[in-house]
């Protein structure tokens, strides 16, 4: 695995998920912290990024080919020994990582198709409150 300097991005691009931290690399590579993501949870130590890789196998090997992307660039390390994945593995990472997070896509994914537009949670809730008020208890 190739050694990287990273530095963290000032914006992440999953708010919703504050503890998945992105590091731009050379040539304006993003990469998210694998490693640092796992150590944060409460049963992290039983999960891996080589278990992550060994697990969606098949569908890193389908967005390499796909994308054109070198398996070789997807991993890289830093001086302390975090990995970091390139930022096309998330989906799958968290999929991986969060036993919700799949679910999640899915409906979201369905409300998509059916509807034509899906929208998260926290907007949800943002344009509910603009339209009854904060802890409304009133439906629509």
């Amino acid at each position: 695995m190739e050694k990287a300097i990273l530095t963290p991005c000032s914006e992440s691009k999953f708010p919703n998920v504050p503890a998945l931290k992105f590091f731009e690399a050379e040539g304006d590579l993003l990469y998210f912290g694998a490693t640092h993501y796992l150590n944060g949870m409460e049963d992290g130590a039983t999960l891996s990024v080589a278990d992550f890789m060994l697990k969606f196998d098949y569908q890193i090997e389908a967005i390499c080919q796909t994308s054109e992307i070198s398996r070789d660039g997807l991993a890289v390390t830093d001086d302390t020994g975090g990995v970091y994945l390139d930022e096309c593995l998330v989906i799958p990472f968290l999929m991986y990582a969060e036993e919700w997070f799949g679910v999640y896509v899915c409906h979201r994914m369905e409300e998509l198709l059916q509807v034509g537009v899906t929208l998260n949670d926290d907007l949800t809730r943002f344009l509910y409150e603009s339209r009854f008020g904060p802890g409304s208890t009133e439906t629509p």
